[in-house]
This record gives C-alpha cells, sequence and structure tokens, in this order.
C-alpha cells in the first residue's frame, strides 16, 4: 500500500498497516458480505484515522461507519426493490441481470452496477464499458491496475464531493426516464436514491469480477491455518453413496430469485398489517356508522383478529417473558474442562468475542463485560458472585492469550447475547397465519396417512391445549405413550433391519420431510419394510402450545415411546433443532443404548459454543429472502422464541465428535448455510485444522471422514434444501437404508416375527 491514498497513522492506534485489509476489514466492513468494495473503505479508514485521536475514538468513530453505511445499504436497497416492483419490464432488459445479482449480493459495488446499466453503452461509468477498458490484450483482468495514480485521483475527487453513485444514480435518472416517455409515458418516476456511498469511479478501476478478485486477495486468511481440505478421502462405514449433480442446484435454489425476495417482503408486510388494521377497523364499527356495507364475513375477520390480538397474543406475550429455571452449574472440574473444549476449538477469536456481544465496538468489550458472558455461559448465574472471581479471572486469560491482546479493565456499553437471560423476542402472529398453518398440517398428515404412517396422539387436555386445533386427535386410534409427545409411526416389519427414530427441526412441523420419509422404504424388500418414529415438536412447529420439554423429560418421553413399541436399537436421524434432542439422547444413560448409528443433517449442535446459531437467529439484521424466513417466520414465532429464549441451555445441546465413538455417523452439511459456520463444523470433524477458508470439495453429496464419523458435503444448497429436490434426497436416504442394514437385535427379531 504505497499508494498515498492508503497511507494512514496506524501506529496511532497500535494497529499495523497490514490490518487494514484483514483485521479491519472483517470488523468494520462485513455484514455476511462485504459492504463496500476494498478502495472505497479504504478511503473511509483513512479519513477515521485522521480525524480520531485515540484509539478508542478510532474504533467508535469506524463502528459508526459501518453502521452509517448499512443503513445507506439499505436505503438505496428499498429505493431500488420499490423501482423494480413498477417497472414490470425490467425482465426483459439488459438491465435484469444487474437487478438480480443487486439482490444477492446486497452491496454498494452491486448498486453502482446496477444503476450504471441504464447510462449508454459507450458511457465511461457503463459495466461493458469498464469490462473492455480493462481487459487486456489477450483477455485477461489487469489486477495491477488497482492502485494506479487514476485511483488516487477518484478517491480524492469522492472525498470532497458526492459519491460516484450519486452521479450514476442522476445520469442513468435521467437516461432511463427518456426511455420511459418513449416507451410508457405513464410510468411513474422512481423515488430517488440518495446516498453517498464513497465508492469509486469506474473509469480505470475494475469490473464487478476484478473487485471481487480484488476482495479476495485483501481478505486471504492470515494465520497458522493451512489452505488444505481432504478430496475423494476414504469412508470408513461402508457406505455407497451417489454423488448428486451441483449444477442442478445452482439455478433451482429457493429464496435467490429478485421476486423471491420481492414475495417474502410483501408476505411479511401484510401479516405485520392485519393486527393494527384489524384493532382500527373494529373500532371504527363500534363508533361510526359507515356509508357503506362491509362483508359480514369480512366484519367478522377483523373482529376476530382484534380480540386475538388483544386477548391472547398480548397476555401470552407477557407470560412468556418469565425468567427461566436455569439448571444447576456444574462443579468446577466439569466447567473447566467445558471451557477448555470450547477454547481448543475457537477459529476466530475476534470474531467469536464480537459476535457474543452484538457487533459491539472492540473498545467497548471490557473484562467486566467478559466475565458477565462467562458466568452465563458457564456458571447458569447472572449477578455477581466473589466465590467464583478466580476462575472467572482465569477464563478471561485463556481468552485474552486467544485474542493476543489484553481487555481494557473495567465495563463498557457492550451488550452480550445471553438467551435465557435476555427479553424473549417475538412477534405477533394472526389467525390468518394460524389458518395457513392448519391447512399445511393438515396436508401432511393426509400424506403421512397414504404412506402408512399412523398417528399417535396425546391426551384430550393436551389437544384442547394446541392452537391450531387437530381435528386427527379425535378420530386416531392410537394413543402415546408419552404424556406431552405425539408422533407418527410406519411400522416395522423387517426382521434383519434397525428401525428409525426421526427428529425434526424448526419449521412448520413433517411437512417439509414427508417425501425424505417416505422414500426411505420404496425400495422393494422381500424382508420388510423398516420402522419409523418421527416424533413432533410442537413447540418448535409454528403453534400455540405448552413450553418446550426440558433435557430430562425429552429423554424419558422418547425412551417410553421406543420401549412401548419395542425398539431395543434404532437409526437416530435428525434435521437442525433436531440435533440438540438428539445430543440429549446421546448422553442420556437410558436412551444412548437404545441408539445405533446416528445421521445428522444441517445440525446445530456441533461447536454450539460458537456464536453463529444464536446471532443468525437472534441479531443478524436480514438483508436477503432466506434470512428475512428465517427472521419472521422462524425465531421470532412465539413458541420458537419461547424454546430459544428460555429453554435452551446451550452446554446441554452441545455436541462433540468425542460423543459419537460408539456409534457410526454421518453428517450431512450445506456449503451456503445461513444459519450454522458448516466450514468451520466439517474442518472440526474431519480432524482439519483449516477452520473457515478451505475450498469445500466441488461435487454434491462428496463426502470426507475421519474415523468412524463421514461427512456428505452438499454444494451451493442452504439450510434444508438438502430435503427439496429427489437428487439431494437421494445420498441421505441411501445413507440411512445403509444404516439400517445393520443386523438387528435377536429379542427385536422375535417381536416383529409375533407381529
Amino acid at each position: 500500500m504505497d499508494d498515498p491514498t492508503y497511507t494512514w497513522p496506524a501506529w496511532k492506534f497500535g494497529l499495523k498497516r497490514e490490518d487494514l485489509s484483514n483485521k479491519l476489514h472483517n470488523q468494520y466492513n462485513t455484514y455476511l458480505a462485504p459492504i463496500q468494495s476494498p478502495e472505497a473503505f479504504y478511503h473511509d479508514i483513512s479519513e477515521i484515522a485522521h480525524t480520531a485521536r485515540s484509539a478508542a475514538e478510532f474504533h467508535h468513530l469506524a463502528h459508526d461507519r459501518r453502521q452509517q453505511r448499512l443503513n445507506e445499504l439499505n436505503e438505496a436497497l428499498e429505493s431500488a426493490s420499490f423501482e423494480i416492483i413498477g417497472n414490470p419490464r425490467l425482465i426483459e432488459t439488459p438491465q435484469w441481470e444487474h437487478a438480480i445479482q443487486l439482490f444477492r449480493t446486497n452491496s454498494l459495488d452491486s448498486l453502482v452496477q446496477y444503476f450504471a446499466s441504464y447510462l449508454p453503452q459507450e458511457h465511461r461509468w457503463h459495466p461493458l464499458h469498464q469490462d473492455t477498458a480493462l481487459s487486456g490484450a489477450d483477455g485477461s483482468e489487469e489486477l495491477s491496475k488497482r492502485h494506479t495514480s487514476g485511483t488516487t485521483r477518484k478517491l480524492n475527487q469522492v472525498s470532497t464531493g458526492a459519491g460516484i453513485l450519486d452521479g450514476i444514480t442522476r445520469e442513468a435518472g435521467e437516461q432511463k426516464r427518456g426511455e420511459m416517455r418513449n416507451n410508457n409515458p405513464r410510468h411513474r418516476a422512481r423515488p430517488s436514491t440518495n446516498i453517498c456511498s464513497r465508492e469509486v469511479g469506474f473509469e480505470n478501476t475494475h469490473s464487478a469480477a476484478q473487485r471481487r478478485a480484488s476482495f479476495d486477495r485483501h481478505t486471504e486468511t492470515k494465520g497458522p491455518f493451512l489452505n488444505s481440505t481432504p478430496r475423494n478421502p476414504s469412508y470408513t462405514v461402508g457406505l455407497k453413496l451417489q454423488p448428486a449433480v451441483r449444477k442442478r442446484y445452482s439455478v433451482v435454489m429457493a429464496g435467490t430469485s429478485l421476486w423471491d425476495y420481492i414475495f417474502m417482503r410483501t408476505s411479511i408486510f401484510v401479516l405485520h398489517l392485519i393486527a393494527p388494521l384489524s384493532i382500527v377497523v373494529s373500532l371504527v364499527l363500534s363508533l361510526v356508522t359507515l356509508p357503506f356495507q362491509i362483508p359480514s364475513l369480512l366484519k367478522a375477520w377483523f373482529i376476530l383478529e382484534a380480540l386475538f390480538y388483544i386477548f391472547i397474543y398480548l397476555p401470552l406475550n407477557s407470560h412468556l417473558q418469565k425468567p427461566a429455571n436455569h439448571p444447576t452449574a456444574p462443579c468446577r472440574a466439569d466447567r473447566q474442562r467445558l471451557f477448555q473444549q470450547c477454547h481448543d476449538n475457537i477459529p476466530d477469536a475476534g470474531q467469536y468475542l464480537r459476535r457474543w456481544f452484538r457487533d459491539a465496538p472492540e473498545h467497548e468489550i471490557k473484562r467486566e463485560n467478559v466475565k458477565d458472558f462467562f458466568r452465563w455461559g458457564f456458571l447458569n448465574m447472572e449477578g455477581c458472585d466473589s466465590t467464583y472471581d478466580d476462575e472467572l479471572e482465569e477464563y478471561v486469560e485463556e481468552l485474552e492469550d486467544l485474542l493476543g491482546r489484553k481487555l481494557e479493565p473495567g465495563r463498557g456499553d457492550a451488550k452480550c447475547l445471553r438467551m435465557t437471560l435476555d427479553k424473549v423476542e417475538m412477534l405477533h402472529r394472526s389467525l390468518t397465519w394460524y389458518l395457513c398453518i392448519f391447512v399445511v398440517d393438515t396436508i401432511a398428515s393426509a400424506y403421512l396417512l397414504y404412506h402408512s404412517f399412523g398417528f399417535h396422539r396425546t391426551s384430550i387436555s393436551q389437544f384442547l391445549s394446541t392452537f391450531p386445533l387437530r381435528p386427527l386427535s379425535l378420530v386416531t386410534p392410537y394413543k402415546s405413550p408419552a404424556k406431552g409427545l405425539t408422533y407418527w409411526h410406519h411400522p416395522h416389519t423387517s426382521r434383519t433391519k434397525l428401525p428409525i427414530l426421526f427428529i425434526h427441526g424448526i419449521g412448520v412441523g413433517l411437512y417439509p420431510y414427508i417425501n425424505f420419509l417416505a422414500e426411505i422404504n420404496t425400495a422393494d424388500s422381500a424382508d420388510g419394510d423398516v420402522g419409523i418414529i418421527a416424533v413432533e415438536i410442537l413447540s418448535v412447529s409454528s403453534r400455540i402450545t405448552g413450553s418446550a420439554l426440558l433435557k430430562e423429560e425429552m429423554c424419558e418421553e422418547i425412551h417410553r415411546i421406543l420401549s412401548s413399541h419395542g425398539w431395543e436399537k434404532c437409526v437416530l436421524v435428525s434435521h437442525s433443532y433436531g440435533s440438540v434432542i438428539a445430543a440429549q439422547l446421546l448422553r442420556d444413560p437410558k436412551t444412548s443404548t437404545s441408539i445405533g448409528p446416528v445421521v445428522f443433517i444441517d445440525p446445530v449442535s456441533f461447536l454450539l459454543h460458537l456464536p453463529d446459531v444464536a446471532y443468525n437467529f437472534i441479531c443478524r439484521l436480514p438483508s436477503e429472502t432466506k434470512e428475512y424466513l428465517l427472521s419472521y417466520f422462524g425465531s421470532k414465532d412465539i413458541g420458537i422464541a419461547h424454546t430459544l429464549f428460555r429453554r435452551f441451555f446451550w452446554a446441554d445441546n452441545l455436541l462433540w465428535k468425542e460423543d459419537l465413538q460408539n456409534h457410526p455417523a454421518v453428517v450431512a452439511l450445506a456449503s451456503k448455510d445461513s444459519i450454522i459456520d458448516t466450514k468451520s463444523i466439517r474442518a472440526y470433524l474431519v480432524g482439519s485444522k483449516d477452520w473457515t477458508r478451505s475450498p469445500p470439495t466441488e461435487d454434491t453429496g462428496e463426502t470426507a471422514s475421519d474415523g468412524n464419523l463421514d461427512v456428505i458435503w452438499f454444494e451451493d444448497l442452504d439450510h434444508g434444501q438438502a430435503f427439496d429436490h429427489k437428487t439431494t434426497r437421494l445420498p441421505l436416504v441411501e445413507v440411512v437404508r445403509a444404516f439400517c442394514n445393520e443386523p438387528a437385535s435377536p429379542v427385536m427379531a422375535d417381536e416383529v416375527r409375533k407381529k
């Protein structure tokens, strides 16, 4: 960085010049993806560095600037989305490609590309003009131009005037308005986009591909982790997995298109609007005689929605804020052992601390703040107790060694994420939404009945305490031996194979898994069908119901279910949140003996001490379709929120690979998982030291192995998408079938023979 533009007084703040492209970039220019191009970010840092008078002020200003850029980005994206919605002809134009890219990357860089695409092709800022100007004679990209004097001049221009995006927006706006007047005189002008992006100009700079390559070079991993990944390793449990075709998923991934984004935002807006609209209409109807007649059915719907919000949701919200009953903390030796395990498996200490503290500035996270976090995490307590001072000091010193710096003494303004102590963050769900859940549940029940599953209900009082009601509970002949768990059961008729216990994840119940469960028994078998018990966890299935069962209660209930069917051993299959219950079952002395091989799909239990699961569920501000889906329809649901904030004790749900030593295991991970850090989990499971930066294997369905444990890697899929298509379900189905081929016990075979 010999360019004068990048000369900044790093020494003033105890930093190095190279921290600009790694440490500071990760801390202040990254929100899942880069917010600005490297050049624009460097300009911001240079400006702040010449203004700040201390390290604390520097980090404070950098944090504020990051938030400013995020706000600018969100405002510009919203403005652009209004324009795109109001322009149905966009899909037929060359700008469509840039509009799609805009909502995929969510960066100021892509905004510049989108608006610049409206300029005439001969314009110096048009994307085609950039690519032509920046390609060499052989078509190669000239990345060496990044630090030319032309870039310096443009950065200086940006620092003294409006951002390049303003200029592009104005020129593109004039160009578009001219086209619209010719093509559609009734078309309204788009809302103005007023944003000073600090983005650099296009002339003599890079195309989108070049800027991405430049960014990748700047954010290349530094440190002790090696950039290597075992390819085509042998696996040790005799599974013959058919690799799926990666290209088939890059075009059909749900939730990546512009229209998915628009539909998601519109759906959330409409569902948010139902409660206030219903209350206003109900008040108007009770106080004023309208000059027109509202249909009786619509009037009744408004009144019911208003009553539901006032008399059901508000009291329930208040009731569910009650403090959690924390389990007793383990002894000091066990706590220290747990801390050491967690400490030894932290790939990035800076990010670990920052995310647990809700993206707080580094200078606000001080020693007392970290002690508060450790009190919650390892002692299950909130207040101070001098009994544990020495132990907490020991933990803080260990963390400082990992960080490579000392934490400032005292207490800063940072607030850590302590889910069982924090307020339960939930949002209202309308009766209309619960009607949708009722319909989905009815469809799922019909499919399961068609595939020879029987529904096992609980008591009538339990039936009445669940909303929406489930009429099937009144007619099914089967009753669950468990007091609080319903489940679906497919009879086990095979005398040589193991049956399956399946535990689903957060969402709408078993509906997303129907095809997966049905396909397990599609192959003809003279030996009979493999039995399946699919347990329903209603507290995380978008319903109003009782509190989630605690660890001991859940293990006891499932033990009763397995015993009632005579299952001495089974294959345990879980998805997402289901891995939490799987971890509890594997540790419980009663149920662990009944579990043979295990299959984890998108598990949240591995490396649960890392902040990714909690941060992505609770703290992350959504910007993509899948994130809005997770935030509104997932984590903010009444039952799900209460389960996560009041019944989820991370140390009880944490799973280490050592816990699987006596169980053949397969873990399926998706490369684009928006909830868990799959690269770190994959590296941990296969024993690699390259935690997060290793390039994934290229083939979807390829496996990596570490002893008795295999990892299936799905390239280009997100959390839960492996269940969406038959080709991605196939490796999972084959794994489960292979595990079921492990011989059943003689006692179980006799039970099947009798039946």
